[in-house]
């Protein structure tokens, strides 16, 4: 009884070291996370020859007719073609570039006649008819002054989002460096979405047993991956990061095609949906949807904003078919459901309407940006389900870690950690309902435990139970199992797992070979602890071996052969030990 409480003692206590260790690397982890985006969001301010100048360039340029403009201001809706100038005598500009951001225009910069900057970007059919928006920084060569000339052009003539905007004299990496600022915790968090949507997959597909949960943390971390690619595609510093703003805009239209399939299978298993032909009709529109765009984007030479609509309309009928998902399975439910649900209907209700807001500025106010409300909500959409996701996983790995101590509390020989008893009883009653197969019962006695007990003591008597069972599995247990039956009885059971596949008559050849080679390795480790001498008495285990053919035969039978044939063998090693005690004498 003291060595089964020193044993809990030790577990506790180590049980207690693994978790501060757990702690200790998660508070590092957390530092490390912090301090890396520190580094992307805390300022540098530092003194720059170079970036000193900071001039509004977007006044005082002059269109052919010698009218004074705006550059952001240029109507490519009415006049395609543009031809600017500006005059610049400002000595400081010298260290400047000419920096700012387009939309749908190709153009030359000239600086005193003479080319100096010329964007034709290649248009490959993957990116529609725009390649979205990209930033500039021009080197102007000047001396005293010079003449700068922008001969802009429209891209392409259905394009609507044509524009220059942020027009600066300024050091061009002070330029992007401003830039990427204003848009960093934007980015920051959706990278934050997309690897907490990547870790939900992983631990769901590889890690979660129950398929229910698994559907579920797949499709929520599917939908957090595509939410946060469609956003981040569409932000200036991505696309710059990247030097592709072209690709970018072509994968931040077929990642929003695949939003409606990700959510609507969201929803059908968080509401554990017994029908679930709503998620197929999504997946049937948005495949129809992603062939609409291939065949008119990339073959057809349309653009990704002509066939928006097809999207959006499949965005509404899954709405629709969600909200009938959600009505149709109503039933009681536990108290955990309910709050599982009421955490699902304020998250879904809070990603909705902010797609919803996003939609409305689109459509309405002719707003280019699609996700400036949309990844907001995505934030507190994967925030919430995220962590009751997680949270739950590790609750049901507690669980399951406890019942699989329970387990071994109920099938584990407390002795000798061998499987017990009842842990042969279960495996006896799976074998005996199956009609095909074989297996080998090998049945092992201690000799003389009795003796031993009163002669060196229980203690003694342990310790040569312990040894005998520690033999026994080190050379049967690698190829089967092994049972504690009593006191010094076990059983070994050689199933020829890795021998499936063979007929019944070729697996018996072949388990007999095993338990030949088992034999052997037994006889020889059994002998070489006794030459050791680490016990004050020899160990003798006499054994027997029977064959059990699932079709033919019971296992009740096969396990009274193995015995008989045990006693068969302690009968013959007394007998011999009488023989050579005659003899000596």
């Amino acid at each position: 009884m003291e060595i089964k409480i020193s044993e809990v003692d030790v577990n506790k206590k180590d049980t207690g070291v693994k978790k501060v260790f757990l702690y200790i690397c998660a508070i590092i982890g957390l530092i490390l996370v912090i301090g890396g985006l520190t580094t992307f969001v805390a300022k540098y301010k530092a003194i720059k020859n170079t970036a000193g100048v900071k001039i509004d360039a977007d006044y005082g340029w002059y269109n052919i007719n010698f009218q004074k403009l705006k550059l952001s201001e240029l109507d490519f809706e009415n006049e395609p073609n543009q031809s600017i100038t500006m005059h610049v005598e400002n000595s400081d500009l010298r260290a400047a570039s000419l920096c700012f951001e387009t939309s749908n225009i190709v153009f030359k910069v000239l600086v005193d006649g003479e080319v100096v900057y010329d964007y034709h970007p290649e248009m490959h059919n993957f990116y529609g008819k725009s390649y979205g928006s990209d930033i500039h920084t021009i080197t102007i060569p000047m001396d005293e002054g010079a003449n700068i000339m922008i001969k802009a052009e429209k891209l392409n003539e259905s394009l609507k989002s044509t524009y220059f905007k942020n027009v600066y004299f300024e050091d061009g990496a002070s330029y992007i460096h401003e830039l990427m600022d204003k848009q960093m915790y934007q980015f920051l968090l959706m990278m934050l979405v997309f690897v907490v949507g990547v870790a939900l997959v992983l631990i769901g597909t590889f890690f979660e047993r129950n398929i229910d949960r698994r559907l579920e943390m797949v499709s929520l971390g599917s939908m957090a991956m595509v939410l946060s690619i469609w956003i981040e595609t569409g932000s200036t510093i991505f696309k710059y990061l990247t030097g592709n703003p072209g690709l970018c805009r072509g994968l931040n239209h077929i990642s929003i095609a695949l939003i409606a399939v990700t959510g609507t299978s969201l929803v059908a298993c968080f509401t554990n949906a017994k029908k679930r032909w709503p998620v197929g009709v999504v997946a049937v529109l948005t495949a129809i949807d992603l062939i609409i765009n291939i065949v008119a984007v990339w073959i057809n030479g349309k653009d990704y904003s002509e066939v928006i609509i097809f999207t959006h309309i499949v965005f509404g009928i899954a709405v629709i078919l969600c909200g009938y998902i959600v009505v149709s399975n109503k039933r009681d439910v536990t108290d955990a459901e309910k709050s599982k649900n009421i955490l699902a209907i304020v998250a879904f209700a809070v990603l909705v309407l902010s797609g919803v807001a996003d939609l409305i500025v689109y459509y309405v106010m002719k707003n280019g940006d699609m996700s400036e409300f949309t990844r907001i909500g995505l934030v507190i959409f994967v925030a919430i389900l995220g962590y009751y996701e997680i949270n739950t996983f590790f609750q049901a790995a507690h669980k399951a870690e406890q019942a699989q101590l329970l387990d071994k509390m109920v099938n584990e020989d407390s002795l000798t950690g061998l499987l017990n008893r009842r842990a042969f009883a279960t495996f006896e009653a799976k074998v005996e309902n199956s009609r095909e197969g074989a297996c080998i019962f090998v049945n092992f006695n201690i000799s003389d435990m009795k003796e031993i007990n009163e002669k060196y003591g229980s203690a003694t008597g342990d310790a040569v139970v312990v040894s005998g069972a520690d033999i026994i599995n080190r050379t049967f247990g690698e190829k089967g199992k092994v049972y504690r039956m009593g006191g010094d009885e076990f059983m070994a059971i050689l199933d020829g797992d890795d021998v499936s596949g063979k007929t019944t008559a070729e697996k018996i050849n072949v388990l007999l070979q095993i338990y030949k080679n088992c034999e052997n390795k037994f006889i020889t480790e059994l002998n070489s602890f006794n030459k050791e001498g680490v016990l004050p008495v020899s160990i003798e285990i006499p054994y027997g071996m029977a064959e059990y053919n699932f079709a033919t035969g019971t296992p009740e039978a096969a396990e009274k052969e193995a015995s008989y044939k045990m006693n068969d063998s302690k009968l013959q090693m007394k007998n011999m030990k009488v023989r050579q005690s005659q003899m000596n004498s």
